[in-house]
């Protein structure tokens, strides 16, 4: 940690001082992984937001700012650069794990907040609002589900996959496709 804590003391020192494009890259992307790792997310968005279009971004300083994004509850700047780290790196693990996460926990929200409006006054007229509401949220569960399965595809043994898809599927009121989720996980 103390070697790491130099290091990064090191690249915030000369950072301004280099002039080959390809360490100014170097030490762009460090400082961002390590303000991360050491959890000083507003610095890493600081400096996220004062870097030149010019830069070479590494997958990792991605998502490393992803990662801090998040934690400062700043979603769209995440997911946008979530986005744009897939496009350069289609097959980043944790970057397509972070967005499916993310786009399953929104439609997850919506349902229940739905639901929750519905349940406080049951009419014919709540219901169908319900209804409308409820196949704007199925489009994202479905995106969800695309994005899972692609994950299984990516890392079979992980089975944290399945409860997600078997929610999702619930969700979908597909529920052939849930009970053989519910088996996957037996």
């Amino acid at each position: 940690n103390n070697e790491l804590e130099k290091e990064l003391n090191v690249w915030s020192r000369y950072q301004s001082k280099l002039k080959d494009k390809n360490l100014q890259a170097q030490a762009f992307n460090r400082q961002v992984i390590l303000l991360n790792q050491f959890q000083k997310y507003e610095e890493v968005d600081s400096l996220w937001s004062g870097q030149t279009e010019d830069v070479n971004i590494s997958p990792e300083a991605y998502f490393s700012y992803v990662q801090a994004a998040d934690q400062l509850g700043k979603s769209k700047k995440a997911l946008k650069a979530c986005n744009t780290l897939l496009k350069l790196k289609p097959d980043h693990l944790e970057a397509f794990e972070w967005k499916a996460k993310f786009l399953y926990e929104s439609a997850e929200k919506r349902y229940q907040a739905e639901m929750a409006k519905y349940n406080k006054n049951k009419n014919a007229t709540t219901y169908a609002y319900l209804r409308r509401d409820l196949k704007k949220i199925s489009a994202d569960f479905r995106v969800t589900r695309d994005l899972f399965l692609k994950l299984r595809k990516m890392n079979p043994e992980d089975k944290s996959y399945l409860k997600y898809l078997k929610n999702i599927y619930l969700r979908l009121d597909m529920k052939n496709e849930a009970a053989k989720m519910d088996k996957l996980l037996k």
